[in-house]
């Protein structure tokens, strides 16, 4: 991730990997359910601006479910008025960099790990975060909406439209930011899967 703070806007490039090559044709179902638990995540450490992000997802979700299938997921641009000398922070929309990446970008790693189930886990599902300091209220919600909106591009229905249906499923386990608790993004993934239904999902 690259922002640019003279002009107020970032860009990033996202790369997917499978790490198991076993699992390579489930590709699309491993991005999805990465993208649906590093939402939940983020709601569940980012504070400041959860609201914010709780709503444009659910804003966004709704509309594109509501469209006919081919359609785009968007989000309400959203901006933070930090520094009454400068230009805003623009926390969405981003741009897309391809490489060679600039020397000062900040890299944000989701790791998606599946194993038997846990209290944290009830399905198996968890996700490994690592974020480095600083911008956290620009850079951590970007982040989420980055994976989501990269997997619905990347994606076709059978995807992308069960990806919106979880995280709406996400919101509606939570109710508001203020129920997203530390270590809950795999219950409350859990509790999407379960309302969303095994047939409608593309890893049923």
């Amino acid at each position: 991730m690259h922002y640019r703070l003279d002009e107020g806007r970032g860009s990033a490039a996202i790369i997917w990997t499978v790490l198991e090559s076993s699992m390579e044709s489930q590709r699309e179902m491993l991005q999805c359910t990465l993208a649906v638990l590093l939402y939940a995540r983020i709601l569940t450490i980012h504070k400041p601006g959860g609201d914010d992000l709780f709503a444009r997802v659910a804003n966004g979700a709704h509309a594109f479910l509501s469209t006919p299938e081919g359609g785009r997921l968007k989000f309400d641009d959203w901006a933070l008025h930090l520094d009454p000398y400068g230009p805003p922070f623009v926390v969405w929309p981003w741009g897309r960099i391809e490489a060679p990446y600039p020397p000062d970008l900040k890299l944000y790693t989701a790791v998606l790990r599946y194993g038997r189930p846990t209290r944290h886990a009830p399905i198996g599902f968890s996700i490994d975060l690592d974020i480095p300091f600083g911008m956290e209220k620009v850079l951590a919600p970007a982040a989420a909406l980055l994976a989501i909106t990269d997997v619905v591009e990347r994606c076709d229905a059978a995807v992308s439209r069960p990806l919106a249906q979880l995280l709406l499923g996400v919101n509606a386990y939570y109710g508001s930011t203020a129920a997203a608790t530390l270590m809950s993004e795999g219950v409350a993934f859990g509790a999407a899967v379960a309302n969303v239904g095994a047939g409608g999902l593309p890893f049923s």
